[in-house]
């Protein structure tokens, strides 16, 4: 597992933080906790409270709508990656089980010391929410793109 002092510095090449100065990485850095799962180990249940942004340090996870054979595998996520961050935004259930490919490494901070941090760093939050955006617009037009090729081949087999 990292030290704080190597975590600082994964975290200013993480998309969210990139933008984040030397003092609000460290204001940010310090409510947050390191974890480990084991492969094949929930991150998150989906419909169980968000209550952590995690953000993976090593390793990969897959995220997953629904259990068992009408489970649909959405997509891997790899290091550098966050997840968790919609359902903690909206404090909504997770929308997806999030699950372990390999041994993950992580960091993650609490819905609630994650509003702390943006109540007092006001700018930081901004700059973060900037982010959010655009990570999710890009996975949006990742899908998009996928659902358009996937409607061509069903209408070409049909």
């Amino acid at each position: 597992m990292p030290t704080k002092h190597e975590l600082k510095s994964i975290l200013v090449a993480i998309p969210l933080f990139k933008n984040l100065d030397p003092d609000e990485i460290d204001a940010l850095l310090k409510p947050m906790s390191l974890l480990a799962f084991k492969a094949g180990e929930a991150l998150l249940v989906e419909g169980t409270p968000s209550e952590r942004l995690i953000v993976l340090i090593a390793g990969k996870v897959a995220v997953i709508k629904g259990d068992g054979e009408s489970a649909s595998h959405i997509c891997d996520l790899d290091a550098g990656e966050c997840v968790g961050e919609i359902g903690v935004l909206e404090n909504a259930p997770c929308s997806a089980n999030v699950k372990a490919v390999s041994d993950v490494e992580a960091a993650s901070i609490s819905r609630e010391d994650l509003e702390r941090f943006f109540s007092s760093n006001r700018l930081a939050a901004i700059k973060i929410l900037r982010q959010v955006v655009t990570v999710l617009a890009g996975r949006l037009r990742r899908t998009n793109v996928s659902y358009s090729s996937l409607m061509r081949i069903a209408d070409d087999m049909g």
